[in-house]
């Protein structure tokens, strides 16, 4: 009866950092720190499958600590491997004992055959049953190293082996198929998300997104502290094709559509990685620039704009001349409030299309 209830334990052990995984993986957190939050899931179940071992038989216990290491290696790599493997190996030595270092050793074993499976091929356990059962033979395999302890009774380590050999090949037949379904819903809806914040034809964010974006460096800022978050401040800028109309009307939307294809690339390729680009409607963008000065802000404007008037676009053997109005602002240690900053960014734009156009507007007084 013992027994039951502890296999019941473990299993609704795995189906809860299943469910967990799943949850991560569906944030709107980069991949390192989904990967970070997924390992310490997996490092704390591996844990409490330690500390409550199955027993097998009179003196044999055994459980799954491998197969939970081998998952988190498999399935979030490097990062989420090395948190699992530093969670657990800590508390394997503060329990110590004869064999706590070949333990350690067993799950570092884990690891690295987790990491060595880690391809898209391996992971595929729905249509390939077979790769189940033998990710359950690799992860026995380590189990192994208590034959290195000495004094270790042969006959009961071959037992405890040959025990974990077909736990480890239900376990991974069982939740290989939960995580993998759990990724696929993950990736799904990332998916989804990732289309609703970007605009089809550029690439960049649309509105919703570059909003939301602004929503997200702002939390981050407050729980930072606006000056640490970003002590050189942050600029916007509001970019506006000139005469686009007339592109369209005279060369069709083809073209028009290139143009904004081109644009796009040449703004994405041009701002840093912590940068933003967003496509606000028709032939207008907005770029945010992260911890910047307000001289450097200047500056970068400028590129871009150079940038756009250098494109080479050909249509019917002409070039296809693109320029841009820029208008824009710097905001000293805070994230501006977009209801409140686009007007008066979109003052220095109407300023710099009643100067002439294809120049650029940064303050007021200009």
């Amino acid at each position: 009866m013992t027994a039951f209830l502890t296999i019941i334990h473990s299993v609704g052990l795995m189906a809860l950092a299943t469910m967990l995984y799943g949850t991560v993986q569906r944030k709107a957190l980069s991949r390192p720190v989904r990967h970070v939050i997924i390992g310490g899931v997996f490092g704390a179940a591996a844990v409490v499958m330690m500390l409550e071992p199955i027993p097998v038989a009179e003196g044999i216990f055994v459980d799954l600590r491998n197969l939970v290491i081998g998952f988190a290696a498999a399935f979030t790599g490097p990062i989420g491997a090395a948190v699992a493997l530093v969670i657990i190996s800590c508390v394997r030595f503060l329990i110590g004992g004869l064999g706590a270092p070949y333990g350690v050793i067993a799950l570092i074993l884990s690891a690295l055959l987790g990491l060595a499976w880690a391809r898209p091929s391996h992971r595929d356990w729905a249509e390939k049953p077979r790769n189940s059962i033998l990710f359950g033979v690799m992860m026995t395999l380590p189990v192994l190293t208590i034959l290195l302890i000495p004094g270790a009774p042969l006959q009961r380590s071959l037992a405890v082996t040959a025990t974990l050999l077909g736990a480890h090949i239900v376990g991974t037949l069982t939740f290989g198929l939960f995580i993998q379904r759990e990724r696929q819903i993950a990736r799904r809806e990332r998916t989804l998300a990732d289309t609703a914040n970007h605009d089809p034809l550029t690439g960049c964010l649309n509105r919703r997104g570059f909003e939301r974006r602004l929503e997200v460096m702002s939390e981050a800022a407050g729980a930072q502290g606006a000056g640490k978050a970003m002590p050189a401040g942050i600029a916007m800028l509001l970019i506006d094709l000139d005469r686009f109309k007339t592109i369209n009307d005279t060369r069709g939307h083809a073209v028009g559509d290139e143009v904004l294809v081109q644009v796009a690339a040449v703004l994405l390729s041009e701002v840093r990685p912590g940068d933003c680009v967003a496509r606000l409607g028709g032939e207008e963008f907005a770029v945010i620039l992260r911890n910047v000065t307000e001289r450097d802000s200047r500056r970068i404007a400028e590129r871009l704009r150079r940038s756009i008037e250098e494109l080479a676009i050909v249509d019917g053997g002409e070039r296809v001349a693109v320029t841009a109005s820029i208008g824009g602002g710097h905001f000293t240690r805070t994230v501006p409030d977009l209801a409140a900053a686009l007007p008066m960014i979109d003052k220095r734009l109407y300023a710099a299309k009643a100067a002439g156009r294809n120049c650029t507007v940064m303050s007021e007084a200009a």
